[in-house]
């Protein structure tokens, strides 16, 4: 598609949707020019609000229109996939929120529909482009921490279960699981990156929902529903005998607001990222030796804007687009996530070590 001015519709318009449209209204060479969202009230507030002309209540409508060549589906976990394939069926370019999807094999549909049309499917990790996420990646890229063999990444929150009994994130059908799937999804993509995108060869997870089952009784009484986790973890093993330590919770008894910690252990070095209530500045810590002793360096971590990541991400996915060449961006990478992910609540599941290669061997039939 060359440099053309590339023309973007977005699909549902709750947070997430909105955040897609600033990152396009903020990109010189994308147009933000429609939206879909079937709640007539939002369609029509989102729309006056950021100046959109064209609104849709069915996204069917707007993939069929001609008027884009980008979309962005911003919609729940469940909703990803058919909207997703509709898309790039209709020839149209797909940047997705993350996780790519709610399943291994909805995943694998998307990204089967995205080779066999020819278009790029990108999985929205906005996360991995935070300012201190970019301070440590630098850092380990320049040889900082020599070879990492061990590495912990984890997002936690005491107390943020998202919305109450019949919220799509509580349940399983809807969203695919708890805060696995939703926060520790960004913590696996942003510990791969760091790593240099490692092999993965299998993992053990663990899952409990103690603290969500009790917040459902209380708040909503004995007979509501809660069907995910509130909390999970993983031990990861990646080729070459490194491992990765993942935690994700929605719900743990610890210190009050978000953590996002990840801790790089390497030969020469070390890293620690622990940005608390999202405030990236002071949270990297580089642990070295320098003139014969323990040394620890503090950089100076930009503070960064509102959506930094977002707008990053969109950057990125419109460069695929325009560089004309989409082998190497068919949402692979986020389908490899999703499949750790699948591997993960298997492995809680069946309180057993799952191979990669187990699920390789199944998926093919062999």
């Amino acid at each position: 598609m060359g440099s053309e001015n590339l023309k973007a519709g977005v699909i549902g318009v709750g947070w997430a949707g909105q955040q897609h449209i600033r990152a396009y209204q903020s990109l010189p060479d994308t147009s933000m020019v429609a939206i879909a969202e079937p709640n007539a009230s939002l369609r029509d507030k989102i729309a006056t609000e950021f100046g959109i002309e064209h609104t849709f209540s069915d996204y069917s409508e707007m993939l069929a229109s001609g008027l884009i060549d980008v979309v962005s589906i911003g919609t729940p976990n469940f909703a990803h996939a058919d909207p997703a394939i509709a898309a790039l069926d209709a020839g149209i370019h797909v940047l997705v929120e993350k996780p790519l999807a709610r399943s291994y094999a909805e995943g694998k549909r998307m990204v089967d529909a995205a080779k066999r049309n020819d278009r790029v499917l990108q999985v929205m990790f906005n996360q991995r482009y935070r300012s201190d996420v970019e301070v440590v990646k630098a850092f380990v890229d320049e040889g900082g921490v020599g070879e990492v063999y061990h590495a912990k990444s984890r997002w936690l929150r005491r107390n943020g279960i998202p919305g109450g009994e019949k919220s799509w994130f509580v349940q399983h059908e809807l969203s695919g699981g708890g805060p696995l799937i939703d926060l520790g999804v960004h913590m696996l993509d942003m510990a791969l990156y760091l790593l240099g995108e490692p092999e993965v060869v299998s993992v053990s997870g663990a899952t409990y929902d103690r603290l969500g089952q009790r917040f459902v009784k209380e708040r909503f009484g004995e007979g509501a529903k809660y069907e995910v986790e509130d909390f999970g973890t993983a031990f990861v093993r990646l080729a070459g005998g490194r491992t990765l330590a993942l935690e994700a919770s929605w719900a743990t008894y610890r210190e009050d607001g978000d953590l996002m910690n990840v801790v790089l252990y390497g030969d020469t070095g070390g890293a620690e990222m622990a940005t608390r209530r999202y405030d990236p500045t002071h949270s990297v810590r580089f642990y070295v030796d320098a003139g014969g002793v323990p040394s620890e360096i503090v950089p100076e971590v930009p503070r960064q804007g509102r959506i930094p990541g977002h707008e990053r991400a969109a950057a990125l996915f419109v460069e695929h687009i325009q560089s004309g060449d989409y082998s190497n961006h068919r949402g692979e990478e986020g389908l490899l996530r999703t499949w750790i992910l699948d591997a993960i609540y298997r492995s809680a599941r069946e309180g057993r070590e799952i191979p990669l290669s187990e699920l390789e061997r199944e998926r093919s039939g062999s």
